[in-house]
């Protein structure tokens, strides 16, 4: 029997004064602080299996994959690489690219 990893995100917006949690079912890879993060307070957290956005202390799964193996986030721009797909986002995974990735060749 094995145990369900988990994370938790702990942000805090005044400096250190008081800190919220967010729980994830599975273990945090990536967070970034949004290009323009001093306008929209968007955090994208990228996890094991999903793509996050925390706007405003509000958790949106953006979506869903398998298997996370590397990500990166750039403007508005993310790339997320699994055991199969590679997965691409020019608009903050509103719309994605998908590209099968070929049989060994990760």
């Amino acid at each position: 029997m094995t145990s369900k990893a988990t994370s938790k995100l702990k942000v805090s917006i005044d400096r250190g004064m008081t800190w919220d949690d967010f729980p994830f079912e599975d273990l945090i890879i990536k967070v970034k602080f949004s290009e323009a993060y001093n306008s929209n307070k968007t955090l994208y957290i990228i996890t094991a299996n999903n793509f996050y956005t925390l706007v405003d202390d509000q958790l949106y799964k953006v979506k869903s994959f398998t298997e996370i193996i590397s990500a990166d986030i750039k403007e508005d721009k993310i790339i997320i690489l699994t055991n199969k797909k590679l997965y691409f986002s020019d608009d903050v995974g509103v719309n994605w690219t998908e590209t099968q990735v070929p049989d060994d060749d990760i």
